[in-house]
C-alpha cells in the first residue's frame, strides 16, 4: 500500500524481529538524550511543517473539491530545500550522527553478508533508542489527508480522464507534505489504527503480514464517494552507503459509479547513508488503470533526461488515444497536465485528521490499536530503556507465533488435524 507513504519510515522492516538480539549497548542517559534531539520535536526534521494549513470547514472544502479549477501558476517551482540529486536531504547534522550510529549498529549485526546486497534488513533489528513513539500504522495513516482533496475531486468527476489526473495527482500530492526522516516502530501482526476527518472520512489501518511485513490501509471518503485501499510489502537491501527498499503492492480507488483505477507503489533509495548528505528518492515508472472506461494513465518519476530524480513526465491515453499529451512537475513542487496545474505545495487542501480516540465506543477503536502497544507508551514517556525491554517482548512474542504457524503448515501439509486442542499440543508443537 502505501508507497509509502515516504519517509525513514520505509525503513520500516530494518526494525523488524531477528533471530539475534545482540543490539548495542547505550546508557539509558545518552538514549533519552538522542530521542530528544532526533525525535524531541518531529518538525525539526521536516520539510514541510511551515507550509501545512488545514481547512477548518469541511464544507468548505468539499465545495472546493467539487468544483475544482486548476491553479493559475505556471512556474517550474521546486522547493528550495530539496536535494541537489533529487528528493528529501537529511541537513539536520545532529540527527543525520544520530540516525547513522544506528545503522552502522544494524550493520554490525549483519555482518559483511549485509555489503553484498543479497542481505535482508527485514531480518535485523532496530534500536529504539533512534526511533520514533509512533507506529508504522500512524505514518502511513497521515497519507489520507494529502489525497482527499484529489481523490474527492476525482469523485465528482463526470469525465473519466479528468478523473484519472485526480487520482495521479493524489498519487504525488502526499509525497512532500508527509515526509518525516522520522523512524517509527514496525507493527506486530493483527496491530490496527484509526482514523477520522473532519468531513466523515475514516482510515483503518492494519498489520496483516509478519514476514514478509506487509501493511494494509483502508480510506473511506466520505459517504462513501471513494475507497482507497491497498497494501505494501516491503524488502531492504544495503549497499556500502545506501539502501534501497523495494516496494511491492498495489492500490485501488473505487468510485460509487463502479470506476476502479488501479496502481502500483513507488520504490526508495536512501543514498548516503554513511557519508555525505543523507537523502531519500522516491522513483518508479507506474501505470495507472481505469478498465471500465479504457483510460490508461503513465507517469515515470525520477528518471526524467537532464532534471533531479524528483522530477517527473508522462501522458494519458484512452482506448489507445492520447488524450493528455504532457505530465511534468515534481514531487517537491508541483504536478501539471497539458499545462494546467493540479498539485502546489505552496497551495495544500487538507483536511485535519484525528486519532479515534482510544475509549471510543462507536465506531469502536479497537484492543489492537497501535497505541496500546508498551513499547510505544513507554517511548512517548521519554523511558527508552524499558521501552526497549518492551520492544524485546514483543520480538520474542511474534518469533514464537511465527513459528507455531510455520509448524502447522507442516502439520496440515502432512495431512494433520487443522484445530489442535490443548492437550495435543506437545504431538504437534515444539514449544
Amino acid at each position: 500500500m502505501a508507497d509509502s507513504i515516504k519517509s525513514m519510515e520505509q525503513l520500516q522492516t530494518c526494525e523488524d524481529l531477528s533471530d539475534d538480539d545482540n543490539l548495542d549497548e547505550v546508557d539509558a542517559d545518552r538514549q533519552s538524550q538522542l530521542l530528544k534531539q532526533v525525535f524531541g520535536n518531529l518538525k525539526d526534521t521536516s520539510h514541510n511543517a511551515e507550509n501545512i494549513s488545514f481547512n477548518e470547514d469541511a464544507q468548505d472544502f468539499a465545495e472546493k473539491a467539487k468544483n475544482f479549477a486548476p491553479l493559475q501558476l505556471f512556474d517550474d517551482y521546486r522547493c528550495p530545500n530539496a536535494h541537489k540529486n533529487g528528493g528529501f536531504p537529511l541537513n539536520d547534522q545532529e540527527t543525520m550522527n544520530n540516525l547513522r550510529s544506528a545503522i552502522k549498529s544494524v550493520i554490525t549485526q549483519a555482518g559483511r553478508t549485509i555489503l553484498s546486497g543479497q542481505f535482508n534488513l527485514a531480518n535485523i533489528s532496530f534500536p529504539i533508542w533512534c526511533m520514533a513513539p509512533r507506529s508504522i500504522l500512524q505514518q502511513i495513516a497521515y497519507v489520507a489527508g494529502p489525497i482527499s482533496f484529489n481523490l474527492t475531486a476525482a469523485a465528482h468527476a463526470t469525465d473519466p480522464v479528468e478523473r484519472m489526473k485526480h487520482v495521479m495527482a493524489a498519487n504525488v500530492a502526499y509525497l512532500y507534505p508527509c515526509h518525516n526522516w522520522g523512524k517509527p516502530l514496525n507493527p506486530v501482526l493483527g496491530e490496527t489504527y484509526q482514523a477520522t476527518h473532519r468531513d466523515g472520512g475514516h482510515v483503518y489501518m492494519e498489520q496483516v503480514c509478519h514476514h514478509p511485513p506487509i501493511s494494509y490501509i483502508n480510506f473511506e471518503g466520505p459517504d462513501g464517494i471513494f475507497n482507497f485501499s491497498g497494501y505494501t510489502e516491503i524488502a531492504v537491501r544495503a549497499r556500502l552507503n545506501s539502501i534501497y527498499l523495494d516496494v511491492g503492492g498495489h492500490k485501488t480507488v473505487r468510485f460509487a459509479d463502479g470506476t476502479e483505477i488501479k496502481f502500483g507503489n513507488m520504490q526508495d533509495v536512501f543514498g548516503n547513508t554513511l557519508m555525505g548528505t543523507c537523502h531519500h528518492i522516491l522513483h518508479g515508472k507506474f501505470v495507472f488503470q481505469d478498465e471500465k472506461n479504457g483510460v490508461t494513465g503513465y507517469c515515470n518519476v525520477g528518471d526524467v533526461k537532464g532534471r533531479p530524480r524528483d522530477y517527473l513526465d508522462g501522458h494519458i491515453e484512452r482506448n489507445g488515444q492520447v488524450v493528455c499529451e504532457q505530465i511534468e512537475g515534481t514531487y517537491m513542487g508541483y504536478m501539471d497536465f497539458d499545462g494546467q496545474r493540479y498539485f502546489d505545495v505552496r497551495h495544500l487542501e487538507m483536511l485535519e485528521q484525528s486519532e479515534l480516540p482510544l475509549e471510543n465506543k462507536a465506531p469502536l477503536c479497537l484492543r489492537s490499536d497501535a497505541r496500546h502497544r508498551s513499547d510505544l507508551c513507554e517511548l512517548l514517556e521519554g523511558n527508552v530503556e524499558v521501552a526497549q525491554q518492551n520492544k524485546h517482548v514483543l520480538e520474542v512474542d511474534q518469533r514464537r507465533d511465527r513459528k507455531l504457524r510455520e509448524q502447522a503448515v507442516k502439520r496440515r501439509e502432512a495431512g494433520g488435524p487443522k484445530i489442535v486442542y490443548p492437550h495435543e499440543k506437545s504431538q504437534y508443537y515444539d514449544l
